[in-house]
């Protein structure tokens, strides 16, 4: 999934608890695909990008090593990131993998399918009927990747030259070195767009399917609507992890398509597991549900004020003029810009969209822009 490429590249710091996770293999070097593996409890890895900000974004991987096999949570977004993953896994694990879940549709969660069907060829994949519907619709356009990748390099490339941005505004020094950092980025992922396909789950799951391999229950359930339609967690109730894929992405939440207020009840369904550890989809392990709940208040402040917005007829550009976080925007962006932008792109802007359609009653599509 690409992500405002032209905006800011910043690890925005919240209140959360992180978990204490011990670094098993680190980043190999500055490559764009590059993940740390870090061991949470026994058997249980975690593939995460050091920069969880670099651009394409990578979601956190999960591995649950079991008696005979090893069960994968997410895929990666290419096919390249995916092979650096499975790298990692076979550092410490020689068996094979079984099942690999898709916790929802986004491509930067499963792009990697292709990879790892062929690294392992007996996996069953995993997902919800909803996200294999998106897999399969055109939301995960790859025939239009590499266009978007070059115009977003050659915007890039000129904003470089001219030093000035999107809006003729000159470039402050710090925004002009993460431009020049991500056109190597960049370039990499045009050309990783011939490598890569999409792989559809072989294994729908629309309610609960609880795995036993050997001594380990791996849950795999469906709490509802939130980020997505088709969101599924990976809970094991032995250890108390649950991962939550992008129903929780910090310290930086996504926005893009999601449902609102079924995203607040989602978010108190998965706080109720009481877990020790939750794996998010992007970013830290977290141990308490401070970040959840500012999560669900920001969510609930958008959603409530699209509602008087439109009941007062007016416009999805008006709402976003008059959007108030109040202390909240403190919360998430600690008031640095570089934050602020981050905040207004990739959440903002587009839950506004499905805030103000819910309001409207109208149906909030998956992959739907305006």
């Amino acid at each position: 999934m690409i992500l405002s490429m032209l905006g800011a590249s910043v690890f925005a710091v919240l209140a959360v608890a992180p978990a204490p996770t011990t670094v098993v293999t680190p980043a190999t070097g500055p490559g764009v695909y590059d993940f740390e593996l870090r061991r949470l409890v026994d058997g249980v890895y975690i593939a995460v990008r050091p920069d969880v900000f670099r651009q394409p974004v990578e979601g956190n991987l999960t591995f649950i090593v079991n008696a005979a096999d090893v069960v994968v949570v997410d895929a990666g977004g290419t096919r390249a990131s995916a092979e650096s993953a499975i790298k990692l896994l076979r550092s410490v694990s020689d068996k094979p993998v079984r099942y690999l879940v898709n916790t929802h549709w986004h491509g930067d969660h499963n792009l990697g399918n292709a990879a790892f069907l062929e690294a392992y060829p007996g996996v069953e994949i995993v997902a919800h009927p909803n996200t294999i519907a998106g897999m399969t619709a055109s939301n995960i356009d790859l025939d239009n990747l590499p266009r978007q990748l070059s115009e977003t390099l050659d915007a890039l490339r000129q904003g470089i030259e001219t030093g000035k941005d999107e809006q003729g505004q000159p470039l402050p020094a710090d925004r002009l070195d993460r431009w020049k950092k991500m056109v190597p980025d960049l370039q990499t992922s045009l050309a990783e767009t011939k490598r890569t396909r999409i792989v559809l789950p072989t294994l729908s799951v629309a309610d609960s399917l609880v795995l036993r391999r050997g001594e380990r229950e791996i849950h795999v359930r469906y709490l509802g609507r939130g980020n997505t339609e088709g969101d599924l967690v990976v809970w094991l109730p032995k250890e108390r992890i649950v991962m939550s894929g992008d129903l929780v992405v910090n310290p930086q939440p996504y926005g893009f398509g999601s449902f609102p207020t079924d995203w607040i009840r989602t978010l108190d369904a998965l706080v109720a597991l009481d877990y020790r550890y939750l794996v998010p989809g992007h970013g830290e392990v977290q141990q308490d549900t401070a970040y959840i709940r500012h999560l669900q208040t920001l969510i609930g402040k958008v959603r409530d004020q699209a509602a008087v917005a439109v009941e007062g007829g007016a416009t999805l550009a008006q709402l976003r003029e008059r959007l108030d976080l109040g202390d909240l925007e403190t919360v998430f962006t600690a008031g640095d810009a570089r934050r602020r932008f981050l905040l207004k792109a990739w959440f903002l802007d587009p839950f506004s969209i499905s805030a103000y359609k819910e309001a409207k009653g109208e149906p909030i599509v998956q992959g739907q822009r305006e």
